[in-house]
């Protein structure tokens, strides 16, 4: 137990006397649990076996402010606590962190960057990857596939970066953001279908990119003060940069795109600025949705205890319900400021579906051009010609006859 290894040696936590500060915030907490045994609760579940698991943080500090331990529990501890539970696959939740954080971080990528969806011949030998649709959709920005969760796309990226940068640094990039990842990666990491991840770990994670890039691990206790205040043991972790800051503001912005128009525009947040990213796993064994505003961090897994049986398609859409339902009820009557876009990113028009990214002409319409986010000292300087201005007409002769229309 971390905090007592900060203690004397000689001191017993449950009898000493001690004050602990912890972080709890008794009003979220409360939601938590309505929303998760409440018979009047508004969450819809198809049977009393679907377990749920909720980690909700603050986005700046890393303080856990509510646990939602699971459903039909005589005490929020008793047998196997879901928010801390990390036997599970975190599905396409991982594909910000594992995937496309990486590229932007090493390759600096702008959110532009065309990646070619499209039958792939080096995933597996026994394995065929395939989208959620099992359909293809040809050249598109990293942008559309992350918001659109497009497997193809985010493993092209997974594979690129590591053969341009090495595992080394990808391990060392999710690492930082206090995923306990191995030695080793597989390509099924690409779609995070190999490491199993708690909610509160990923939690922790997606709070860094809306921390401008700086880590906090997730923690409950501030402090603890001996009695008469003799002394006083401070327990905040120390903070940690895990990113640049484009980074962690271009995986944002392309996040809140989830929320607009993405996997998760059903998810009702009243139009607060929102990053998010739902997740689901092989036979639909889990479901996630993990995201963030500049005050709030909540991250929702949804499954079934033995973790081999298929959720219907009621329950997998669960964690959209509750992550849209706690963001909207902690986020009331508080303000939510945007993300501020740090001088390191440069939004430039491009001309849609040039390859590589071009700007728009004089005469590209406006309807064929599109804002996208790049590294500053990466924008593109080459002008499209896909719309020329035509020729002037020449060599045209008139005649005038007075008697035509008389």
């Amino acid at each position: 137990m971390k905090l007592v290894k900060k203690l004397d040696d000689e001191v017993d936590v449950y009898s000493a006397g001690l004050t602990i500060h912890t972080t709890l915030d008794q009003d979220a907490q409360k939601q938590v649990e309505f929303l998760m045994n409440d018979e009047k609760s508004p969450i819809q579940f198809s049977d009393d076996k679907v377990q749920t698991g909720i980690s909700v943080i603050d986005t700046k500090t890393g303080e856990i402010l509510a646990i939602g331990g699971g459903r039909n529990k005589e005490g929020i501890w008793a047998s196997e606590n879901y928010a801390f539970s990390t036997d599970r696959q975190p599905g396409s939740t991982i594909k910000p962190i594992i995937d496309y954080g990486p590229a932007i971080e090493f390759e600096k990528w702008s959110t532009y960057h065309q990646l070619k969806d499209e039958e792939v011949d080096n995933y597996s030998d026994d394995v065929d990857l395939s989208n959620f649709d099992d359909r293809y959709r040809g050249w598109m920005t990293m942008r559309e596939a992350l918001y659109e969760s497009i497997n193809i796309p985010a493993f092209k990226a997974f594979n690129e970066v590591r053969n341009s940068q090495g595992d080394e640094k990808i391990l060392n990039f999710v690492r930082g953001l206090g995923l306990p990842y191995g030695d080793t990666l597989l390509n099924s990491d690409s779609i995070g279908g190999n490491q199993e991840l708690s909610p509160l770990e990923i939690a922790g994670a997606y709070a860094a990119f809306g921390n401008g890039g700086i880590y906090n691990e997730p923690h409950a206790v501030t402090k603890i003060v001996y009695p008469d205040e003799k002394k006083v043991v401070e327990t905040k972790p120390e903070s940690n940069i895990a990113m640049e800051d484009y980074t962690a503001y271009m995986i944002t912005d392309m996040l809140k795109d989830v929320i607009n128009h993405g996997t998760g525009s059903s998810v009702d947040v009243n139009n607060l600025p929102v990053a998010a990213k739902t997740g689901t796993t092989n036979e639909d064994v889990d479901s996630w949705m993990a995201g963030y505003s500049t005050n709030f961090t909540i991250s929702v897994w949804t499954g079934y205890s033995e973790g081999n049986k298929s959720l219907s398609g009621q329950d997998k859409a669960i964690p959209k319900a509750i992550f849209g339902n706690l963001m909207r009820h902690m986020s009331d009557g508080v303000e939510t400021a945007d993300f501020t876009k740090p001088d390191s990113v440069v939004e430039v028009g491009i001309e849609e579906g040039s390859r590589p990214a071009k700007l728009p002409s004089d005469y590209t319409p406006e309807s064929q051009i599109i804002t996208e986010l790049f590294v500053k000292g990466t924008t593109p300087n080459e002008v499209s010609e896909q719309y020329d201005q035509p020729d002037p007409v020449e060599g045209l002769k008139a005649e005038f006859d007075e008697n035509v229309g008389l």
